[in-house]
């Protein structure tokens, strides 16, 4: 059974909205080697706790379009050395009484435009679209 950090109490008087929130924004580039070396599922979420975090929106495919987690249809990050972050960050987070919500990117992303160029928006010199740059 999960246990309260008061987010129970925290729900009630917010009208079921979360008192304290965080997003956790984690796009990872090909080139970092050793994703997930040094990372502690249960300080993570204690960290949270002690914070009075009651709910936190984790990352499941950032927007250059690595999962974190065990996939068989999408593609893990080339770096992973932590075989699910995302379930182990779940279940931690769940241990401390904290709601969690996953971030999955649906768009065209950096792995699906190397791989599919036909996806992508392109001009008539045949480059892809820098949307940045269009005024």
């Amino acid at each position: 059974m999960p246990k309260s950090n008061g987010g129970d109490m925290q729900y009630k008087q917010t009208g079921g909205l979360p008192k304290y929130a965080v997003h956790l924004d984690f796009h990872t580039m090909p080139s970092i080697y050793d994703v997930g070396r040094d990372f502690n599922a249960k300080e993570f979420a204690q960290t949270l706790s002690k914070a009075k975090v009651d709910y936190i929106t984790v990352f499941a495919r950032c927007n250059l379009g690595f999962a974190y987690y065990p996939t068989k249809i999408g593609t893990v990050h080339p770096g992973m050395v932590c075989e699910d972050m995302l379930g182990e960050m779940v279940s931690a987070c769940h241990e401390q009484g904290i709601r969690v919500a996953a971030y999955f990117n649906a768009g065209i992303d950096h792995e699906h435009a190397l791989h599919h160029r036909e996806w992508c928006k392109v001009n008539k010199q045949g480059q892809v679209y820098n949307y940045a740059e269009m005024g």
